[in-house]
């Protein structure tokens, strides 16, 4: 994928390059090319965890015209232009990732059954682990992890979705955090880690000493519990 990157990163700087001695006002390619990280690290965070029907080169390229075109709305050398030009990189990842069927109201219904079995369990005084959600929802282990990393994709690209919270309801960060205190704390661990820390699921599997596929199943679970400590009624 890194290699995909730096191949569209060429071809965006090629055509950007085209246009430089055009007008004296554009950064110059090797000012945006400092920048490159950013488009990276964007994508490594997303890593292999996306709706299959994504394709990669599309999201890259949008990341990196992203990237283009907050060099024309904000100087290259203030000292806003990163943390501007990583919102606007990353707010062209979700409009692109948006049009993907992961976000179908199929989708989302799979989640929420997923999270009754969950509160079900919880409930009943069960942990809610992988064997026990499988056998509430009577189907196998195998279909209950396809299930989690599914939950575990929307959770990287679109935790709103998964957890339902808006920002304008106001004291989200206060809840979010008491509903990460929640979990169990492997999966706090892993939450923390994911987006605190900002390691991606692999290193985050040498540092826990887990496969990178346990790792997403255990991040897809800690998305349904938080799912289900932030939703309105939650009494557990």
């Amino acid at each position: 994928a890194m290699g995909a990157t730096q191949a569209h990163a060429g071809q965006a700087l090629s055509a950007f390059a085209a246009q430089e001695l055009a007008d004296e006002q554009r950064p110059s390619r090797q000012d945006i090319k400092q920048y490159l990280q950013l488009v990276q690290v964007a994508l490594g965070r997303l890593g292999r965890y996306l709706p299959p029907d994504i394709d990669q080169e599309t999201l890259q390229g949008k990341a990196i015209l992203a990237l283009l075109d907050a060099a024309q709305q904000v100087p290259m050398d203030s000292a806003g232009f990163a943390a501007y030009a990583r919102i606007r990189i990353w707010r062209s990842l979700v409009e692109c990732l948006g049009e993907s069927r992961c976000f179908m109201v199929e989708t989302q219904a799979a989640l929420r059954r997923l999270a009754q079995a969950a509160e079900k369990a919880l409930r009943s005084g069960l942990a809610g682990t992988e064997e026990e959600l499988a056998h509430l929802l009577v189907e196998p282990i195998g279909r209950l992890r396809q299930a989690l990393e599914q939950a575990a994709a929307l959770m990287v690209t679109a935790p709103e979705m998964v957890l339902a919270v808006s920002r304008s309801e106001g004291d989200v960060e206060r809840r979010l955090a008491q509903a990460i205190c929640k979990l169990p704390q492997r999966e706090q661990l892993i939450v923390a880690m994911y987006y605190f820390e900002e390691l991606t699921f692999a290193e985050i599997g040498r540092v826990l000493e887990m496969s990178e596929q346990q790792v997403q199943w255990a991040f897809g679970r800690a998305a349904v519990l938080l799912k289900i400590f932030l939703s309105p009624g939650e009494r557990l």
